[in-house]
């Protein structure tokens, strides 16, 4: 097992059934964890100490979490509290924000107020963390979508297509926040490439002033050629 503040990043992955780790120092492992009955968290296996989580960053998969992008007609960020935001979430996006540890991030539009993301993870995840002694080292927290569109992104006005053998991750990042994220399943067909165009478009995807980044397939390569969008990534081996 790695030496603890080696310098090197650990990253500590749980789906509800596998855990998984990587450092940058001995690379990646898991395994399949049983949980007790009315846990949310697993009891580390063996051989991986609490003090590795020290400063970890863990992955959550992005479909438990909650991720919204607000418009609020204020003129900065500085006029929003969280009594606010929790009103704004309660009231148009339809979540008990008593149920949700938040987190955001917004920014002023000279035009139309302030646009943002609010991130959260479910109020239970979060005390269960609290309530054990391994899980209070973690230090960050990122959706597992997050995390793998992320590492595409090297310039402001940029869309993500990260495939994969399941299907693919699709997000737009423009201005300084990601405008959406979206996991899509299944194989590479016409049904698909629609739900992929539909969802670009409702995150404001503009093929004329976008490049698109990834990693994807031939066949979806040429997917994109047909539409005349730029894309400036990886095609993946078969």
């Amino acid at each position: 097992m790695a030496t603890i503040n080696d310098g090197k990043q650990t990253y500590i992955y749980w789906d509800g059934q596998t855990l998984a780790w990587f450092h940058e120092g001995n690379g990646l492992e898991c395994e399949v964890v049983a949980l007790d009955d009315e846990t949310l968290l697993p009891v580390l296996p063996e051989g991986l100490t609490p003090e590795l989580f020290a400063g970890a960053t863990l992955l959550l998969p992005q479909e438990s979490l909650l991720v919204r992008t607000l418009h609020l007609p204020l003129k900065s960020p500085a006029m929003l509290d969280g009594d606010m935001l929790l009103q704004e979430l309660a009231d148009h996006v339809g979540i008990d924000p008593d149920a949700w540890w938040l987190c955001w991030t917004f920014h002023s539009d000279a035009e139309s107020g302030i646009h943002g993301t609010v991130f959260g993870i479910p109020e239970v995840c979060r005390q269960a963390m609290a309530d054990d002694d391994a899980w209070r080292h973690i230090r960050h927290l990122a959706g597992d979508g997050w995390h793998r569109v992320q590492a595409h992104t090297t310039s402001s006005d940029v869309a993500v297509l990260d495939q994969d053998a399941d299907g693919l991750f699709i997000a737009l990042h423009t201005g300084d926040c990601w405008r959406g994220m979206r996991r899509l399943n299944g194989t590479m067909d016409n049904a698909l490439w629609s739900e992929v165009i539909a969802s670009l478009q409702a995150m404001g995807f503009d093929g004329e002033q976008h490049r698109i980044a990834g990693q994807i397939s031939n066949e979806f390569q040429s997917l994109l050629q047909e539409q005349g969008w730029d894309w400036q990534g990886v095609i993946l081996d078969d």
